[in-house]
């Protein structure tokens, strides 16, 4: 019991005071914060990240097959078109000058085992001569077919040889006779069209072909045997000149001949 009215006083004071914070904590309590319920609150946007697009492999660049272009023959011309001719080469060789001394390249060799005849009376020019008084002594023998006269009046330089770059001294009776060169000269060599040679013939007695018995040698060659031909007009030589290419019959003495083309024929003239 309290005793006294200060204490019963100062108890409803502490009853009202716990009152009012209790109904202030309520009211408190009751007016919270708004909440939004969760199904209310929105639902964020996740953008997803884009995955990375990865770069087109090129595919490989493949040249074009190019078709080899193929053009047509030619169209044939109306007017054909000439062809060269084949033609015998003829050459001059020129080994001794015109005051008898030999020319610029050619070397002197010495031979004075056959003294020549080559006086006026028996003289005659050299079968293969282009200009004058180029000799063809005697005898057969000296092979003396191409000669020229030197200042020294019993001496000669003769050429036997039109494929070697040398003369020879050559011992005569005289060297003083004037001639003049043949119309149709006759080759001192010929070199064939299948690489063989042949020296012009200087008398002496030759066979005879089996094959054409009236026939007489003309050329000796290394090879091929002889050249064959008949005595007459167009054959004076052996040669046959009836086209720009000439031709020759050659073979032994037994045996058919054959024809060959003659590719060059060596003549003699004065340097």
């Amino acid at each position: 019991m309290l005793k006294t009215v200060s204490e019963r006083m100062i108890v409803v004071l502490l009853i009202v005071a716990a009152g009012s914070v209790t109904a202030c904590t309520a009211s408190k309590v009751q007016a919270g914060p708004s909440v939004t319920p969760t199904s209310q609150l929105a639902t964020p946007t996740v953008v997803p990240t884009p995955a990375p697009t990865p770069a087109p492999t090129p595919a490989p660049t493949v040249a074009p097959t190019v078709a080899p272009t193929v053009l047509p023959p030619p169209r044939p011309s109306s007017t054909p078109r000439p062809r060269s001719t084949p033609a015998t080469v003829r050459v001059v060789v020129r080994p001794v000058t015109s005051t008898g001394r030999a020319a610029a390249g050619y070397s002197v060799t010495t031979d004075t085992s056959v003294p020549l005849a080559c006086t006026p009376g028996g003289t005659q020019s050299s079968v293969a001569a282009v200009d004058p008084n180029i000799l063809g002594c005697s005898p057969s023998a000296a092979y003396a077919v191409a000669c020229w006269p030197t200042p020294q009046t019993t001496q000669v330089l003769c050429l036997r040889n039109p494929w070697v770059r040398g003369v020879v001294r050559m011992t005569a009776d005289s060297n003083s006779a004037k001639t003049s060169p043949p119309k149709v000269p006759q080759p001192l060599g010929l070199v064939l069209a299948d690489g063989d040679r042949c020296t012009v013939r200087d008398g002496g007695a030759w066979g005879q072909s089996s094959t054409q018995p009236s026939w007489v040698g003309y050329f000796a060659c290394i090879h091929d045997g002889d050249v064959w031909g008949p005595i007459g007009p167009g054959y004076q030589d052996g040669v046959n000149r009836s086209a720009a290419l000439w031709r020759v019959e050659v073979g032994g003495e037994a045996g058919k001949l054959r024809s060959v083309a003659v590719r060059t024929a060596y003549f003699v003239g004065t340097a």
